[in-house]
């Protein structure tokens, strides 16, 4: 997801390129680093910079080995269930992607929170998300169909299919500002040219997985019709215009707080 996004894009991250502290970065924080691409790229980015990368699984990064792991890449071993396991006020940057099918609806505000302690004052906090959509079915029954099937499995798994929509009051609710909002349409398929085979193939790889669920909790009748409501959809991607919307956040830690605290929501 990493590379096609960045491809798509033309750049790593957002915010970056236009944060006036970016002179001054000593810490940066990867949250949810999955294979570790983006924290090795920060690393060579920013090569006087601390880089901490914690992954969202088990809280071990695998990708990057120690012979090709930069010197200022810092990987923590260790799940963030219980919080971020860093002092207050630690982080120049923050960024924290794909988060949405490891944080269950009601842990989205603590996490938001989390976010918001460890990050310096003025310093910068990027959170990136995705989903998907059809953007031209026309109330098409099977597509109307497989949405509905995904929103059911998206539940059962814990994952919110609203709250990466409106990170932004979320982040403004902790006490981040300069709050900004992004939304980019990235085509899916073969009409999408090099990224969009690359997100079919991650979307065919996730409907597959999801198959096993879908069946045993009877969101479908068969894994034969689950099957073929897959393929009937999949093979319209262009037809209907199928793409994934990525959400990008941006905000910044106010330097002054006073004496205002945000506490956990």
């Amino acid at each position: 997801m990493h590379h096609v996004f960045k491809y798509y894009l033309g750049f790593n991250f957002v915010s970056l390129p236009d944060y006036p502290g970016l002179p001054n970065v000593h810490r940066i924080l990867d949250v949810a680093g999955g294979s570790g691409v983006g924290a090795h790229e920060m690393a060579v980015m920013f090569p006087s910079a601390e880089v901490y990368v914690i992954d969202g699984t088990d809280g071990v990064v695998t990708a990057s080995d120690d012979a090709d792991r930069p010197a200022n890449m810092i990987m923590a071993q260790r799940h963030f269930a219980s919080g971020l396991p860093f002092p207050d006020d630690h982080f120049d940057f923050v960024y924290q992607r794909f988060m949405r099918f490891l944080l269950a609806d009601a842990r989205w505000p603590s996490m938001a929170h989390e976010l918001f302690r460890v990050c310096a004052p003025g310093g910068q906090v990027e959170m990136v998300e995705v989903d998907f959509a059809f953007a031209d079915s026309n109330g098409h029954a099977e597509a109307t169909r497989l949405r509905k099937v995904l929103c059911k499995l998206m539940r059962h798994t814990g994952a919110d299919t609203e709250a990466i929509r409106h990170l932004d009051s979320l982040l403004s609710k902790v006490g981040f500002v300069s709050i900004e909002r992004r939304v980019h349409a990235i085509p899916c398929g073969a009409w999408g040219e090099l990224p969009g085979r690359l997100l079919e193939k991650q979307l065919r790889l996730f409907l597959e997985r999801m198959k096993e669920i879908a069946v045993e909790r009877r969101f479908v009748p068969s894994a034969a019709d689950y099957d073929g409501l897959c393929a009937y959809c999949l093979d319209r991607l262009e037809e209907w215009q199928g793409h994934f919307r990525l959400y990008v956040y941006t905000a910044r830690k106010p330097v002054d707080l006073g004496d205002t605290i945000y506490p956990a929501i």
